[in-house]
């Protein structure tokens, strides 16, 4: 899928056709699939997506012992787990933590012979009743917001900071030594290194969220869900009712 470009002043619902979305059964879990095409390198993306300094960019400061077995924990919102595999610029595997819940995240990452890397996330989250109320867009919407704000920071070439100055997960070095997770300049770990022209993500995303475009945003990733889960063989009331009530959720409407 060819990617479009994401504008620099803010989000747009047209970023949504640069995902594809799938749903699929597993035994006693749902897999909920999100792939994505971006310009920049296998290395660049993953030094985004696995060291403290590029996540707190976009996502969350991260913290913990990042290495294959080690345990991590995202700082803002107390998600942690267990690194459970992990090939350096091409796969990650973590068990996903949050109030007692526990599921499972994977990253892989492929290079393409037109240059670029395509991204594919599967969160693998049990059949429950927070699945039978929500479906996949609980999951799935979340993860749309990621990967709108992963693409504005590597828009910037934000990974740049992260590449120089992050810990990676996989690498022998731990979290928990500035020299490790810091800048040269002494930045504390989990805290982005200020780069001029860089845009704050973190700011631009909580605008985009509190705006017209924002609630757009849900509203059109949550009709895709629902596609996405019917093409699964979900039950068409079941399908809709639940991304509408996803999307209600997520507006502050419920």
């Amino acid at each position: 899928m060819k990617t479009k470009p994401v504008s620099p002043t803010g989000a747009s619902t047209e970023s949504l056709e640069n995902v594809t979305r799938s749903v699929a059964r597993d035994g006693t879990s749902y897999v909920v699939t999100l792939d994505r095409t971006f310009t920049n390198t296998p290395e660049s993306v993953w030094a985004a997506c696995a060291t403290p300094t590029g996540l707190a960019r976009w996502f969350e400061p991260l913290e913990g012992e990042l290495a294959q077995g080690g345990r991590y924990r995202l700082t803002a919102s107390g998600t942690s787990g267990t690194i459970e595999h992990c090939e350096p610029s091409s796969e990650l595997r973590v068990t996903w933590e949050y109030e007692g819940d526990v599921s499972r995240v994977s990253l892989r990452l492929e290079h393409i012979a037109t240059g670029g890397t395509h991204l594919t996330l599967h969160h693998t989250v049990p059949d429950n009743e927070h699945w039978a109320q929500y479906g996949p867009a609980a999951t799935g919407i979340g993860w749309d917001g990621a990967f709108l704000a992963l693409a504005l920071a590597l828009a910037d070439g934000a990974a740049h900071g992260a590449t120089h100055n992050g810990t990676q997960v996989g690498s022998e070095a731990q979290v928990g030594s500035e020299a490790q997770v810091g800048s040269e300049e002494g930045t504390q770990a989990g805290t982005p290194a200020r780069t001029e022209g860089v845009r704050d993500v973190h700011a631009i995303m909580s605008a985009f969220n509190d705006s017209e475009e924002g609630n757009q945003f849900i509203e059109s990733a949550a009709e895709r869900w629902c596609l996405a889960h019917l093409s699964a063989g979900a039950d068409p009331d079941d399908a809709h009712d639940s991304a509408a009530r996803t999307a209600s959720f997520y507006l502050g409407d419920e």
